[in-house]
């Protein structure tokens, strides 16, 4: 039998609720799924923005990249108006399409990303026998309630709890995040078997980004924040920071590479009375931000701390340590805490006023400039964040099943 003839029979149908053509799935999705295709024949089930679809020339690179991989790309418009009737509409046309394609490919496993694609497989089980990955991504009910206003008392929070919850336990094999996701979960849970979890962190794209040069110049410093900015993250903390360091260090920048939020950014810049002069915030493709990266001296982030954080790994934190940039974040969990404060690669704060702020620049400033701190930043990106390593943790969850 041919390799080829291997990979075919070797059937996977992966759904994903998030685009592909976002940047967390370009990041999050396609990358793990390029390599993952070597070895199996992949369905790739999205759901797409409208925005995105209607860029050709965006959607014509992107089939290009799957067909070259052997990645057979099902694209699904997401909706999002009158959210509960268009979510339940994205949920049976998901659930229509894979059950054809279970019919046609004679699919055994289903890889699901986050608790939506996972309502799809749970429908679909009441078909059909297959085993089911559920890859979690984090306590995506619990998320709601803390980022989007979700009432864990309204009918909405207890039937996706009441999911996921289920979900876990269906499931053959269960990934998180984090260990402080996995201990979570086995505390509440104590007959579900530890072997059924595997940790694989949001991994990052070690080719794209690479190692920064340090700049011998000190006319500038630049602190650098990555992405969401007032739902997992608070860009205020972040702000009151940088206003602090600014007023007694004037030489210092910050840089806001944000996509959609610039309007409340611009508010809350205003609001702490901070001059626009010496902030730059940017939209970026996922592409874009690599080269961003580079003029950053010290990534900073704060993450609003819930149960939700516990099963989080900023992505944005496997990008710094890849591009030899020190992070200095709030203890979002047990693992981004031990990891940092562990390998020397940053510092970990509560970012409260009483704050010395010039003991506090003068470490920022002497990590930022260490060539072993940026070693300890690279080193710490290959064997926890690469896409290898992700790849291959997919890989023997894959193979149990094959």
């Amino acid at each position: 039998m041919s390799p080829t003839s291997k990979i075919k029979d070797k059937r996977v149908l992966y759904i994903s609720y998030d685009g592909l053509m976002e940047p967390l799935g370009e990041s999050q999705v396609l990358s793990y799924l390029k390599g993952l295709s070597k070895s199996y024949q992949i369905y790739l089930l999205s759901f797409e923005k409208k925005q995105d679809l209607k860029n050709l020339h965006k959607l014509k690179k992107f089939k290009s990249y799957c067909e070259q991989n052997n990645i057979l790309w099902i694209r699904l418009k997401y909706h999002f108006k009158f959210k509960i009737i268009s979510t339940s509409y994205d949920v049976i046309l998901g659930f229509l399409v894979s059950f054809f394609l279970i019919i046609s490919k004679k699919i055994k496993l289903i890889h699901v990303r986050s608790t939506i694609a996972g309502l799809i497989a749970k429908c679909l089980r009441y078909f059909f026998s297959f085993n089911l990955i559920f890859d979690m991504r984090g306590f995506w009910s619990q998320e709601k309630a803390d980022r989007s206003g979700w009432s864990r008392k309204g009918i909405l929070f207890k039937f996706f709890n009441r999911l996921e919850n289920n979900l876990i336990v269906v499931s053959d094999s269960v990934i998180t995040l984090t260990k402080n996701a996995r201990d979570v979960i086995l505390s509440e849970n104590p007959v579900i078997p530890e072997k059924k979890f595997t940790i694989i962190p949001t991994c990052t794209d070690l080719d794209l980004f690479k190692k920064k040069k340090i700049r011998e110049s000190n006319e500038e410093f630049i602190l650098g924040h990555i992405g969401s900015v007032h739902t997992a993250y608070d860009i205020n903390p972040v702000l009151q920071l940088y206003k602090g360091l600014f007023n007694k260090f004037s030489h210092i920048r910050l840089l806001v590479i944000n996509r959609d939020s610039h309007e409340y950014l611009k508010t809350q810049i205003e609001k702490l009375d901070i001059s626009k002069e010496n902030i730059e915030v940017v939209r970026a493709e996922f592409l874009d931000i690599p080269n961003l990266i580079k003029k950053i001296d010290f990534g900073c982030f704060f993450a609003n701390e819930n149960l939700s954080i516990k099963g989080s790994m900023p992505t944005k934190l496997g990008e710094f340590l890849a591009c030899g940039v020190p992070v200095i974040c709030n203890p979002i969990n047990l693992d981004v805490s031990e990891l940092i404060q562990k390998n020397k690669v940053g510092i970990i704060s509560d970012f409260n006023s009483s704050l010395n702020l010039e003991a506090l620049y003068a470490e920022m400033l002497q990590l930022s400039k260490s060539n072993d701190t940026r070693d300890n930043c690279r080193n710490i990106a290959e064997s926890y964040f690469s896409i290898e390593s992700g790849i291959e943790k997919y890989e023997k969850v894959y193979r149990a099943f094959f």
